[in-house]
């Protein structure tokens, strides 16, 4: 146990930092009013014996500093120890980095908590271990679908670029606790869609873009495109039914090499991303997400060059007002 040199009878058996020494989780021990006084006291000024920090201290005498900048990104959880223990009438709070229950999808960063084995002398997991824990996380997270067959290849190229074990740290875990904290880049994005012309990561005969609300892209293409990860339940904000596209679009799919533009255009759509129509289209769009109208979003084909919102350098989607079928056009195939 840790005692917090701030506020007396007041323990933690386990914390954990990021690479900036700041607080990810703890595990604290105490009475009703030192829990109280501790966690009240980092919404207090300077001047008011407000805390942006606090210490653990080992049995040691070893003082191990707790960054607290920003309250607000934390949850707490409380229970309470029965009653007939060895320390008496004790209540037990997880303090938590958000990002543990939720990724930070906005900056593609989550963090996976781990227990180690209690076989281990040491806060460390394997590799493979590793690797099978964040996973799933990478494909929640990752912009563009990732196939469980690709995890070996993928992760030998980017593992040590977007996982951080936190057991290496400067700031290691306290107590039976280590974790993760996964962070994807534009890098990896890029990293995947050259794997992926370059054939280093292959996409199965007959694997298609099933799955949720999203069917098929069009039998002509279907082979060409992987199943994508789940979206975010918050990106999810209106049903697309069926989702096909015209030839013309499937000509500059072809043409780009991409394999997931399609897919990353239909993720923008979904979460009401309208791409660059106008602030009235915008608007209308969002009335008809409540009224039960038409939605059309519009994206450049090439970010690099003008696009209007029309003609040339533009792609269309169109959810139909029942939902049932989703389209992706040129504007000249209307």
């Amino acid at each position: 146990m840790y005692s917090i040199k701030e506020v007396s009878d007041l323990y933690a058996d386990a914390c954990l930092r990021d690479e900036a020494g700041n607080l990810l989780f703890a595990s604290i021990y105490g009475r009703d009013g030192a829990i109280l006084q501790f966690l009240s006291s980092f919404s207090l000024k300077a001047n008011e014996g407000g805390l942006s920090s606090f210490t653990l201290v080992d049995d040691n005498g070893k003082r191990n500093i707790v960054g607290v900048p920003d309250v607000d990104k934390f949850e707490k959880l409380t229970g309470r120890l029965p009653k007939a223990n060895l320390f008496g009438n004790l209540a037990h709070v997880w303090l938590y980095d958000k990002r543990l229950v939720t990724p930070d999808f906005a900056n593609r960063s989550a963090v996976v908590m781990v227990q180690p084995d209690q076989s281990t002398t040491n806060q460390r997991v394997t590799d493979e271990q590793i690797h099978d824990l964040a996973w799933p996380v990478i494909q929640q997270l990752s912009s563009v679908p990732l196939l469980d067959h690709w995890k070996e290849t993928l992760l030998a190229i980017t593992a040590s670029k977007i996982i951080k074990s936190l057991a290496s740290s400067s700031y290691p875990p306290l107590g039976r606790v280590t974790g993760l904290i996964v962070t994807l880049d534009d890098a990896f994005i890029e990293t995947v869609s050259t794997a992926v012309r370059s054939m280093a990561l292959r996409v199965e005969p007959g694997t298609n873009i099933g799955g949720g609300d999203v069917d098929e892209l069009g039998a002509d293409i279907v082979t060409d495109l992987p199943t994508p990860a789940p979206a975010p339940p918050a990106a999810s904000k209106f049903a697309l039914g069926e989702v096909v596209m015209t030839p013309g679009v499937r000509d500059v799919i072809m043409q780009r090499g991409q394999p997931f533009f399609a897919e990353l255009l239909l993720r923008r759509h979904r979460a009401c991303d309208w791409g660059v129509v106008s602030e009235a289209d915008a608007r209308s769009n969002d009335l008809a997400l409540r009224d039960g109208f038409r939605v059309l979003s519009a994206y450049p084909i090439d970010e690099s060059l003008p696009c209007t919102g029309v003609g040339a350098n533009t792609i269309w989607i169109i959810t139909e007002a029942d939902r049932c079928v989703t389209t992706l056009l040129l504007p000249d195939e209307y």
